[in-house]
């Protein structure tokens, strides 16, 4: 007997579809108008503190999303979704910004590279964890892979499944714990925060205004929004595609 996923691909995918555009309209504006504050703000690692303590249990409360409706409702966590996209994009402005300062600018693109790489391969090992831990027990008769989850997860709940959430969440914490202790902070500014962000708001505005003096600068912006935004679309799609016309996936018979 197959099984099919609880949140159904028609409406997840519809729900995210929506959401995407909404959310990277929001960080990508909030993103521009802290970019355009960000030296006059002085220290970061405050602000960026912040950010970490509130989207890692934004981010592990996803745990919460139960299928028997009894957790969160799908509003909630469309809005925590779409709160962890807009800190995420804080995040990168905040850190982005002490790269110069931790690596020097002749080192900056080595270790953003470098960060990068590090980044990717603790998240594909996560993935293979996740995999042999929790996705393919139950439904594989590999002898390397446990007969079921592992910690006695729920497959009724989907417990294997929603267990992603609080993982990711102890990841991102653990990988913020160097940045904190070893990375050097702007130096303290004199600027008061609300004239710091009144001020950038102001740039952000009179650079608005003077696009119209760079178009092609102009046209590559709008482009690559609304690039991501496509290919996020096509990533969804191919999902539906392969499980409702292809038949691929363990829910399908």
């Amino acid at each position: 007997m197959c099984r099919r996923p609880w949140w159904g691909p028609g409406p997840w995918a519809a729900d995210h579809l929506v959401l995407e555009p909404v959310c990277r309209l929001d960080r990508d504006g909030h993103g521009a108008f802290l970019g355009a504050s960000i030296d006059k703000l002085g220290r970061r690692k405050g602000w960026l503190a912040l950010v970490v303590m509130t989207m890692v249990p934004a981010i592990f409360a996803m745990w919460w999303g139960k299928p028997d409706g009894s957790g969160l409702s799908v509003t909630a966590i469309m809005a925590l979704s779409l709160l962890i996209g807009v800190l995420f994009s804080y995040s990168e402005v905040l850190h982005n910004s002490l790269l110069v300062r931790a690596a020097g600018l002749e080192s900056a693109h080595k270790a953003s590279g470098l960060a990068l790489a590090l980044g990717n391969l603790g998240s594909v090992s996560a993935l293979i964890f996740c995999a042999w831990a929790f996705a393919l027990p139950g439904h594989v008769a590999w002898s390397f892979v446990p007969a079921k989850p592992l910690f006695g997860l729920d497959i009724v709940m989907h417990e294997h499944e929603r267990i992603v959430a609080p993982i990711a969440a102890v990841m991102f914490a653990i990988g913020a714990i160097p940045l904190f202790l070893f990375t050097p902070d702007a130096p303290h500014s004199q600027v008061p925060a609300l004239k710091a962000f009144s001020s950038g708001a102001s740039e952000l505005w009179r650079m608005i205004k003077a696009m119209k003096g760079y178009r092609e600068a102009a046209i590559y912006l709008a482009s690559r929004m609304f690039y991501y935004d496509g290919m996020t679309a096509l990533l969804i799609y191919f999902g539906i595609y392969s499980a409702g016309v292809m038949k691929w996936g363990r829910w399908n018979c």
